[in-house]
């Protein structure tokens, strides 16, 4: 999860999509509590890149279906 802070964007472009992959793998369960709060974590950097890798995660998982876009919603909002 430290990718997605790096300083070279290539690194935290590969991080996002790696997160796609590692989703797929682990599931629901594990994305909600171990990527999702992340995710969210950098949506409230004060680094505009940090936030910029937010919206790149976000985009990631819309591509996928619809329940991870819920759950990165619901979540968001709930915080």
């Amino acid at each position: 999860m430290s990718w997605l802070t790096d300083h070279v964007f290539a690194i935290r472009e590969a991080a996002t999509n790696n997160l796609k992959k590692l989703v797929e793998k682990f599931g629901r369960d594990w994305a909600q509590n171990t990527v999702i709060p992340k995710v969210i974590q950098l949506a409230r950097d004060q680094n505009y890149l940090y936030r910029m890798t937010c919206l790149f995660a976000i985009n990631v998982f819309i591509n996928k279906p619809l329940f991870f876009f819920r759950l990165i919603f619901f979540d968001f909002h709930r915080s």
